[in-house]
């Protein structure tokens, strides 16, 4: 049967719609083959079978405008030595039906990996994917299992690999089906979007494009996305087309073009592709119609539909949907799906929050962030509540342990209606010091039952553990405060150019020979920021090299080979880059502090800084973060390539979580594959404090200060006492005479 899972940004009516479409057109195929590993589809460690937890179940789900072929699972496994090959058996099922089944016997050995062919016909949009174990142990003759007993386990690799090919149908050309089937949620796999020009891109056409794929970057935020860019050709495969009245690219003419225009027809290169085009008179109304489609694509319907400029309301700083509010305490009902605060049977698993902040929230001052913690868990009935506990946990970093009794004050009614489990609060502080832009709180029930004996008492078949959804995370009241340069930032949260959601105070700055490949790792910049924000790059500029003063007061994000980009140059004095031919240099100070480097240039008349220079033959390229020259506490953020093409791998190494996370400092260096992190540049703080803040802050950071100004001070107090009692001293004087 089919699930009833709903998909975001896309109506069950919407998805039906979809597929009557498909039915009635003359199907056209496209083959695909894909891999699909249950790391890919959530399952972020091995499944573990052991005791009463026999069975496992993991969903994943087939594109709606797809019908698999053939299909095979690769099946690693690894089982106990201590199996009795003669009552243990291993299944995995596929929506009901028993696709494999084998005997353990550890005489052939503990770790397999099989090959199962799979029917097509099994297959369904909604698939759930079951493994089951019957076990016993050798030397065990009683028919019951110990939960207890963790000498008799089996465990699936999240490896094990779903190997599909599937056929792409044919679909009616219609706007209302939008993100469908340029993006469709159903699909795992990372999201590749061609976006193609007529000629070389104007800027104009290049901030249209960033539009959109900030919007289809926030679509796909859980597996990724790239925009790979073609100019006067069609790729063979769905498309985005940027135009405006009068180009042409790949035999097709945009001559009838009225207005700001967003169309979608068949792609003339490939049977069954499609392509989205966005266009306009004029430049500005084709950026009229990127906006349109990235704020209501949801509206339109329709082949082709003429659309007005949307009336978009001012952001606010730190407004970005994908952000938790830093106004009020938010629940966790608000940030997860309830499914994934609930657990199930004796070992549960670690449930898992997921919620992005803004970097730069200051705690310096305060004890942590307070959680709220209310949950659910069985009775004594069933638990032994002495020796179970449920820990929290905040990216993978243990916090705290909370103990499982009932709540005192637990409402009469929940105790009447709801004997089989109770309720407890407890609160809990999240360390500052372990929180990032982008964090996971975890919970793991560690349950003991109340009988370890199998055969005396056994388990409820759904037992169930959970945390409620009113628990809340409080940042009321934080401040904005960081120190910057720091390009952890940018890989975690896209800031500081997150900080503006729809990105209006961030310029983009281009080569004046703009490429394509420079273009692309430009939208796949700014499609990792859309979503980190959730929100459509409406506000952004793109600007040529030459006109980069143009866009002094915003932060800026530059692009270019180190010998096409003319800024590289020009700024050498206030960057910690110096570019001389094929060489790169790395203007390094005696001390990280900028001020301590003046400070030995005062007292030596010699220069306090050292330059590393680096062959660009020797490197990939160069991610660089330091304080704007155009304007004091503006950043920019440098992407800096051997070549064109190396951009493209310098934005991956961005948007990628395992790349991601090592990068760190100012000063990125990518080569060989490898990634090392520098820190350079002098230093310099975005945002502000209260003034009581701010001096305990500088205070803190510099406690020598704090003896230097009680020296002072007492000093201060014997002078004043001294130049009291001479003042005294005359005065009696003066009485005597």
């Amino acid at each position: 049967m089919l699930s009833a899972l709903v998909l975001p940004g896309i109506s069950m009516a919407q998805e039906l719609a979809f597929l009557e479409e498909s039915a009635i057109t003359e199907p056209s195929f496209l083959e695909r083959s894909v891999d699909i590993a249950l790391a890919d589809v959530g399952v972020n460690e091995p499944i573990r079978l052991q005791g009463r937890e026999t069975t496992r179940g993991v969903a994943f789900s087939i594109r709606a405008d797809e019908v698999i072929t053939d299909a095979r699972l690769r099946l690693r496994l690894a089982y106990s030595p201590n199996m009795d090959p003669s009552r243990s058996q291993f299944s995995v099922m596929l929506n009901g039906e028993m696709i494999h089944s084998m005997l353990l016997d550890p005489v052939d050995g503990t770790t397999d990996t099989i090959d199962v062919d799979i029917s097509p016909y099994v297959f369904l949009p909604d698939n759930d994917l079951v493994f089951s174990l019957q076990a016993a142990r050798i030397d065990n003759e009683m028919s019951c299992a110990n939960p207890a007993d963790d000498s008799v386990w089996a465990q699936i690799s999240n490896s094990t690999t779903l190997m599909i090919n599937a056929s792409r149908i044919g679909v009616k050309s219609d706007l209302a089906n939008l993100p469908l089937p340029f993006f469709d949620p159903r699909d795992a796999t990372e999201l590749s979007l061609p976006v193609v020009f007529p000629g070389k891109p104007s800027l104009a056409s290049i901030e249209a494009a960033a539009v959109i794929a900030s919007h289809w970057g926030n679509l796909a935020s859980y597996r990724g996305a790239r925009f790979p860019v073609h100019v006067g050709e069609l790729p063979a495969s769905h498309a985005i087309v940027l135009a405006t009245k009068g180009t042409r690219v790949g035999g097709l003419g945009f001559e009838r073009i009225s207005g700001p225009t967003i169309e979608i027809m068949d792609n003339p290169e490939v049977p069954g592709g499609k392509l989205l085009i966005v266009a306009g008179r004029t430049s500005k109304e084709m950026l009229t119609a990127a906006r349109a489609l990235a704020l209501g694509d949801h509206l339109l319907s329709g082949q082709r539909a003429v659309v007005a400029e949307p009336i978009m309301s001012a952001r606010k700083p730190y407004d970005a949907p994908n952000w938790i509010p830093t106004d009020r305490p938010v629940s966790l009902g608000e940030l997860a799906n309830a499914g994934l605060l609930e657990g199930h049977g004796i070992s549960p698993g670690i449930l898992g929050v997921n919620f992005q902040m803004a970097p730069d929230i200051f705690l310096w001052s305060r004890k942590g962030i307070p959680l709220d913690l209310r949950y659910r868990f069985p009775g004594a009935q069933w638990l032994n509540l002495d020796r179970s506990r449920l820990d929290v946990l905040i990216n993978n970093k243990y916090i705290n342990s909370v103990e499982l009794s009932a709540e005192q004050n637990q409402p009469v009614g929940e105790r009447l209606l709801s004997a089989d489990y109770e309720m407890n609060h407890a609160r809990v502080v999240l360390p500052p010091h372990l929180v990032f832009g982008q964090n996971t709180l975890q919970f793991y029930y560690d349950l003991h039952p109340a009988v370890d004996d199998p055969c005396e008492a056994s388990l409820p078949a759904e037992l169930r553990t959970g945390i409620d959804a009113t628990t809340t995370l409080d940042l009321s009241g934080v401040h904005h405060f960081a120190k910057m340069p720091n390009l952890a930032f940018m890989a975690q949260a896209g800031f500081p150019f997150s900080r503006m959601a729809d990105l209006s105070e961030t310029a983009f700055v281009v080569s004046d020979s703009v490429d394509p490949q420079e273009v692309s790792a430009l939208l796949t910049v700014v499609g990792n920021i859309g979503s980190k924000t959730g929100y459509p790059a409406t506000g952004l500029k793109v600007v040529s090299a030459h006109d980069v003063n143009s866009v002094a007061d915003r932060d800026l994000i530059v692009l270019g080979t180190l010998a096409n980009q003319p800024v590289f140059s020009k700024w050498g004095e206030s960057s910690p880059l110096i570019v001389e031919g094929n060489t790169a240099a790395v203007r390094r100070g005696v001390e990280s502090n900028g001020t301590m480097s003046r400070f030995y240039s005062l007292l030596t008349g010699e220069s306090s800084t050292d330059l590393l220079r680096l062959p660009v033959s020797s490197m990939t390229g160069i991610l660089a973060s330091f304080e704007s020259p155009l304007a004091s506490n503006k950043t920019v953020v440098a992407l800096m390539g051997a070549a064109a093409s190396d951009l493209v791998t310098l934005a991956d190494s961005l948007r990628s979580p395992k790349t991601g996370a090592l990068i760190q400092g100012d000063l990125v260096v990518v080569k060989g594959g490898g990634i090392e992190s520098h820190v350079v540049s002098d230093e310099y703080y975005i945002g502000e404090l209260p003034v009581h803040v701010w001096v305990q802050w500088f205070l803190g950071l510099r406690p020598w200060l704090v003896s230097v100004l009680m020296f002072l001070g007492l000093a201060l107090v014997v002078f004043a006492a001294m130049r009291l009692m001479h003042y005294r001293a005359v005065r009696r004087g003066l009485e005597l005479e």
